[in-house]
């Protein structure tokens, strides 16, 4: 779209505190076909989502997730040397999120402003098949493949922790490194249970009660199928 750059700066020049912007996107085929929804519907960026963005909270949830796509954003220079190398594991979109949300404010615009491309060999890829409201109810309560989730999460975010000590004096909350240790701790947790269902009680309920469970695996429910994963 002609207006994108011009847009995109705007949103720069109005606070010098937004380190990232990034907009919404019309999704197109091949033949650039449209598809019935945008960009941010396909990625799963509902309002929920967007909240946890304007929070300055986009962090929490972006070493699992992605929203956003490379096409779709520009970044302050003053983040260049704090990216380089990307770590290992990481889509080059979600480390450039990760890191703007860490030490700056991060400004969407939900207006499209590009034609989204959907093809085979997208990195981020755009899902058209939706789920049933019974399929996401039941992926809710009983996620499939918890266990694997939580390894990747470990080992996502256990080598970063260390990474982001170099430049700690430019995040915006010291805190976060601890929230950070304390989500990998949680995941960590997770992934060591015991098999049985009487020992590991005890340990579940002792998480569930802290708050653990709603704060860093988004939902009590989750404790049901750590404990009956048997």
């Amino acid at each position: 779209m002609p207006e994108k750059v011009e847009k995109i700066v705007g949103v720069f020049e109005s606070d010098k505190k937004v380190g990232m912007v990034f907009t919404n996107a019309l999704v197109v085929d091949e033949n650039l076909k449209p598809y019935p929804q945008k960009l941010w519907h396909y990625f799963g960026f509902d309002d929920t989502i967007q909240r946890i963005v304007r929070n300055g909270r986009f962090w929490t949830i972006l070493g699992w997730n992605s929203y956003v796509t490379g096409a779709t954003m520009a970044f302050h220079s003053r983040l260049r040397d704090m990216l380089y190398p990307f770590p290992k594991g990481w889509v080059h979109d979600e480390w450039i999120t990760f890191v703007a949300d860490l030490t700056s404010r991060i400004e969407m615009i939900p207006e499209p402003l590009i034609k989204y491309r959907r093809h085979s060999n997208q990195q981020i890829g755009v899902k058209i098949r939706e789920r049933s409201a019974f399929v996401k109810w039941r992926h809710a309560i009983f996620p499939d493949g918890h266990r694997s989730r939580c390894k990747f999460r470990i080992e996502r975010i256990g080598p970063i922790i260390e990474r982001i000590m170099h430049f700690r004096d430019k995040l915006r909350d010291k805190k976060m490194v601890s929230e950070l240790e304390n989500y990998l701790a949680h995941w960590r947790f997770r992934f060591n249970l015991p098999k049985s269902l009487w020992k590991k009680h005890r340990l579940v309920q002792n998480e569930l009660m802290s708050g653990r469970y709603r704060r860093y695996s988004g939902s009590g429910r989750i404790a049901i199928k750590d404990l009956f994963d048997i």
